[in-house]
């Protein structure tokens, strides 16, 4: 009979949970998406997705509290310290509360100097649709931004599972707005689909705040009282260099539907991101299984238990190998199910499909080991890492682009990612092995 300590306890029923919720997630992600293409144009949704990409930078504009939380809250956590836990909590709220409202104002104040059709290489009509719409989803994403703090606390709990349901319900909310625009309100298009995309996410955490923090965990609840300075020294401290990467990740793996659309047009952006969220099914499940990894092996590397760490990798290697054989299996299946899910209206070219899951394989390989290495506070190496990719993707995508066409910015994701793939690993055995020395140890 097996017995399962707490922590892999914690682990297996986050892992299984998980996996139901993003099953759900992702199929329902992928009905919206052939729904919305009814309501608006290839062309319109490729704006959209633009949109949103940019929208997206301004979660990093936490400056990496929110990570910083993360580790510091499971510290305290694991050592029963709720004073500090709550003092963590509170510092980080109240910060981005005032970071939130700091951007909006910013943007009420230079929304009227802006072009959004040169922005985003739209027609006239549609950079004044964005214009209208602009307040409402700024003022949602900036709400959301500083909400996401309870994600950070579930996330230090090992509870990622109740973030993949807030992120379940989102898109539930979603999907169901969307039903009721297109068969109550028709003449809703552009504006309507921003709105509801925009909104969804904010309305599902404004619900899961007071039960966070009025009922399950009201001794870490935010309180002014419990504001510290210093606090926010220590939190970022560690969270700067989980902003830097946060930072360098957001150019490669969002800057691509701008610069898709600058180079070739918007049409572009929507085959792309056809393959793209494909793909990123697989990428959604690996993260069911590795991202309950970082708080675990924080709490274990806290408590100097490197040999959980080396048992719990060698369990993620074996669901390395089996996720490699399912990548295999949807580049294979591709053509059919892509042509079931979206229709013949869409056509994406077998390259396109090889070299994503070339990268997204790429992608979940590194980030197994990223989650072990954050885990550890092995930050450093990654920084530069990521932080010289992101140097280089800009000008290999262009170049790539123009060279290749749509595919070579998938090519151009593959490249720029492998570095980090291969160091990670390098990193990851030095350290566990007691081997590592200099660079190998930041």
């Amino acid at each position: 009979m097996i017995v399962l300590g707490s922590r892999n306890r914690k682990i297996v029923i986050n892992v299984v949970a998980s996996f139901a919720v993003k099953l759900l997630t992702i199929l329902i992600s992928l009905i919206i998406v052939p729904l919305t293409l009814t309501y608006l144009s290839s062309y319109e949704y490729g704006v959209w997705l633009t949109i949103s990409s940019v929208l997206s930078w301004l979660d990093f504009f936490d400056v990496g509290l929110g990570n910083g939380l993360r580790n510091k809250l499971s510290e305290s956590l694991a050592f029963g310290d709720i004073r500090s836990s709550r003092t963590y909590v509170s510092t980080t709220f109240f910060s981005l509360m005032i970071i939130s409202i700091t951007l909006f104002i910013l943007f009420v104040v230079v929304e009227n100097f802006l072009s959004f059709t040169t922005i985003f290489n739209v027609n006239e009509d549609l950079g004044q649709k964005i214009s209208v719409i602009s307040f409402y989803v700024v003022f949602s994403v900036c709400v959301s931004f500083f909400l996401k703090v309870i994600t950070y606390v579930y996330f230090a709990k090992q509870l990622p599972v109740i973030n993949n349901i807030i992120g379940l319900l989102s898109q539930l909310l979603s999907l169901l707005f969307i039903w009721i625009l297109i068969n109550y309100y028709p003449s809703g298009g552009f504006e309507g689909i921003s709105i509801i995309y925009s909104f969804s996410p904010m309305i599902v955490l404004l619900f899961f705040y007071p039960i966070t923090f009025s009922f399950l965990y009201k001794e870490i609840s935010p309180n002014i009282k419990y504001i510290k300075i210093k606090c926010i020294n220590q939190l970022l401290t560690l969270g700067t260099k989980f902003f830097l990467i946060q930072l360098s990740c957001l150019i490669l793996y969002t800057a691509s539907n701008i610069i898709i659309s600058q180079v070739l047009s918007p049409d572009e952006v929507t085959p792309f991101n056809i393959v793209y969220k494909y793909f990123n099914c697989i990428f959604f499940v690996s993260t069911i299984v590795f991202s309950p990894m970082w708080n675990a092996v924080n709490e274990a590397y806290v408590k100097n238990e490197l040999e959980w760490i080396k048992k719990a990798m060698k369990r993620m290697r074996v669901i390395l190998l089996i996720l490699l054989l399912v990548v295999i299996i949807l580049i294979s299946a591709a053509k059919y199910i892509i042509l079931f899910w979206v229709g013949d209206s869409i056509v994406v070219p077998f390259p396109l499909i090889l070299t994503m899951a070339i990268y997204f394989y790429v992608l979940i390989y590194s980030s197994l080991y990223s989650n072990f290495l954050n885990g550890m506070n092995l930050l450093n190496l990654q920084l530069y890492i990521v932080v010289a990719e992101s140097i280089l993707f800009i000008p290999l995508s262009y170049y790539l682009l123009n060279k290749y066409g749509i595919i070579g910015m998938a090519l151009a994701l593959g490249i720029v990612n492998l570095p980090a793939a291969i160091i990670n690993h390098i990193q990851y055995s030095k350290k566990i092995n007691l081997k590592a020395k200099g660079i190998w140890l930041k």
